[in-house]
């Protein structure tokens, strides 16, 4: 779908959820309708936007992705933007996805088909790995947002997973040939290898045929203050202005993609 963006890449704690709900938080303040999808087991999303028992809601994404539920009716509008919360029993639907072979991998696009054009932006965050709720991901999204933390282990990552990107789309023929973007995050300024971290991808990015797109998020509590008061930090931290700058302007560059 052409208004979806996976926000994906396999290693953990790159600030992937972070950046999801504070992009949908920042495109949803410019007036754009958004849809933010939780395709992580862990329910991480789900528990940032304020549902702090995910496993205990009922019509979850594990619901639509086992076919108990069309999509429509597991949606919350939160208030700026809505919601297809996950849980723990995503790891269950896994088991189920795989037995329904390639149809399992298209399985998250289908179900998103019939409410994709209420929305100008659909996000989809993505737990660590590459499984089948990953591959449906890809399978859904015309592009692809990697958040690269500041540090040395997301560089190799991200090689490894553009070449599994590559590999999949040779194997499975509907994925779509994404459009990839990376952004830099958990920055902290002080440590010389953060800042030789992004001039690595700044030489990486053309190389790969992918767009760099020249920001950094920067490690702030404000991030964690918003996480714990269930909210975004253009909501809950306004004294982080540079914090809402940034997302703004990845909000910008999301959109002219």
């Amino acid at each position: 779908m052409e208004n979806t963006v996976a926000i994906l890449l396999p290693k953990g704690g790159t600030g992937k959820t972070t950046t999801a709900v504070n992009l949908a938080g920042a495109l949803a303040a410019k007036g754009h309708k958004v849809l933010l999808v939780d395709n992580d087991w862990q329910g991480s999303a789900t528990v940032h936007c304020g549902l702090k028992e995910p496993d205990e809601l009922p019509d979850t994404l594990a619901d639509v992705l086992a076919g108990q539920v069309p999509a429509e009716r597991a949606i919350r509008s939160l208030d700026t933007f809505d919601l297809l919360p996950g849980n723990g029993e995503l790891a269950n639907v896994d088991l189920q996805l795989l037995a329904m072979g390639e149809a399992g991998v298209y399985r998250l696009r289908d179900a998103l088909q019939p409410v994709a054009d209420r929305y100008d932006v659909i996000l989809i965050d993505s737990e660590p790995g590459m499984h089948v709720r990953n591959l449906g991901a890809l399978a859904a999204a015309h592009y692809l947002l990697a958040p690269i933390s500041a540090d040395y282990l997301s560089i190799k990552t991200l090689k490894l997973f553009l070449r599994v990107l590559a590999t999949a789309q040779a194997r499975y023929r509907e994925l779509p040939r994404h459009q990839v973007g990376v952004v830099v995050t958990r920055f902290d300024g002080r440590q010389n290898q953060a800042i030789e971290v992004v001039e690595i991808i700044k030489a990486l990015a053309p190389q790969a045929g992918i767009n760099y797109f020249g920001l950094i998020i920067p490690e702030r509590a404000a991030h964690r203050r918003a996480a714990a008061a269930g909210g975004t930090v253009l909501q809950v931290a306004g004294d982080s202005k540079d914090l809402t700058d940034v997302y703004n302007e990845l909000a910008e560059k999301v959109i002219a993609w």
